[in-house]
């Protein structure tokens, strides 16, 4: 790492608003991210898939009773 000198306080002071603002860029762009991870995770996008799979695994009229009923309980939430 390189160290800087400085000739006077005010190149100081421009180098600390600018991490400042490098910082909240930053926090900004993590709290972006975690806005999309809720989003990836909500009720709507991973009950479906879940209860895809669960249902595949079964087979003739038991699969379709059990889509009908996860798909009521789904509606009903709603």
């Amino acid at each position: 790492m390189e160290y800087k000198k400085y000739s006077s306080y005010k190149e100081i002071d421009q180098d600390l608003k600018i991490l400042k603002l490098e910082k909240e860029i930053h926090y900004q762009k993590l709290l972006k991210s975690a806005d999309q991870i809720k989003e990836s995770f909500n009720f709507v996008s991973v009950v479906p898939d879940l209860a895809i799979g669960a249902v595949n695994t079964f087979s003739g009229g038991i699969k379709g009773a059990i889509l009908g009923y996860l798909l009521k309980l789904v509606f009903k939430r709603k």
